[in-house]
């Protein structure tokens, strides 16, 4: 007496169909029992066709998407149908997996042949589970923990590429960022630190200042910029170097504005009035005239 079919497995007839023969079913390693077991094509969770295990050459519709409502969801050329089969010994239903797989192809009359379609036990010794061994050896279904190949082609390794792009530690033997220099640049080798540190102008000459007008004088000191004692500055421009104002007068005096001569001369006093002392008894008469110290003419 036949099974009923799964109410999983209801689908929708549509002009658009695909046909696939299977021609060995297994569960387990058991074959499928005839008249009992059912097999159903998939597009994600959605039926698109099924059939009732027969035997060798079981075909299974495979139904498309032909623009009706009925058949939305339904396959589409180019796409894969997945297969699961119903155990109807126990009221399951399990994934599968195939021997070969082919793309759904529009129309009405494409037939495909599968070898095997079987429901096997996963790496857990679950039927149908679908956990699976990574290449690090772990069993379950989770792809995001899944281990990688690292740079040193090593599944699950610690190597990976550092800042400047090589491969390090794992089994690198490489540090990682080993390759920055002091100055932060990869592959630098410090070219950029010239004496006074990283990206500084390196060394110069140093004039002291010692007046403090920003001007130097006499002879250079070597300095970093940062090191350069107070009141060492990098020109040697000071053509007054004790005088802050750089204007000294012709007196001498910084900033004296030729204050210092007031009509004689630096320094001299003002020109005085003189008499003429004619009988030369040390007393003058007559009108008077000015002189400066050094321009005294004699009698006066």
């Amino acid at each position: 007496m036949s099974s009923v079919m799964p109410t999983e497995f209801n689908f929708n007839q549509s002009s658009e169909q695909m046909f696939y023969f299977f021609i060995n079913g297994e569960i387990g390693g058991e074959s499928l029992e005839p008249e009992e077991d059912w097999i159903a094509a998939f597009r994600d969770d959605v039926c698109v066709g099924a059939r009732q295990w027969t035997g060798i050459y079981t075909d299974i519709p495979v139904m498309g998407n032909d623009g009706e409502i009925y058949s939305e969801g339904y396959m589409e050329p180019g796409e894969y149908p997945t297969f699961r089969i119903y155990d109807n010994s126990t009221g399951n239903i399990y994934d599968t997996v195939i021997s070969n797989s082919y793309p759904f192809t529009a129309g009405m009359m494409a037939m495909v042949v599968v070898e095997t379609i079987e429901v096997v036990y996963d790496c857990n010794q679950v039927l149908g589970g679908d956990a699976y061994e990574d290449n690090c050896g772990t069993c379950d279904n989770n792809f995001d923990n899944d281990c990688l190949l690292d740079c040193m082609d090593v599944w699950g390794g610690f190597a990976f590429y550092d800042d400047c792009g090589e491969c390090s530690e794992g089994t690198s033997g490489h540090i990682e960022n080993s390759d920055i220099d002091d100055c932060g640049i990869c592959f630098g080798n410090n070219a950029n630190d010239i004496g006074c540190g990283c990206f500084i102008e390196g060394p110069q000459s140093f004039w002291y200042d010692e007046d403090g007008d920003g001007l130097g004088y006499g002879e250079p000191e070597i300095y970093c910029e940062i090191d350069a004692p107070y009141l060492w500055v990098s020109n040697n421009d000071d053509q007054e170097p004790l005088c802050p104002t750089n204007d000294t007068d012709y007196c001498g005096i910084c900033a004296g504005g030729a204050a210092d001569d007031i009509g004689c001369g630096c320094f001299n006093p003002a020109a005085l009035e003189y008499w003429y002392d004619e009988d030369d008894d040390g007393f003058g008469y007559g009108d008077s005239v000015e002189y400066c110290l050094d321009n005294i003419p004699d009698g006066w």
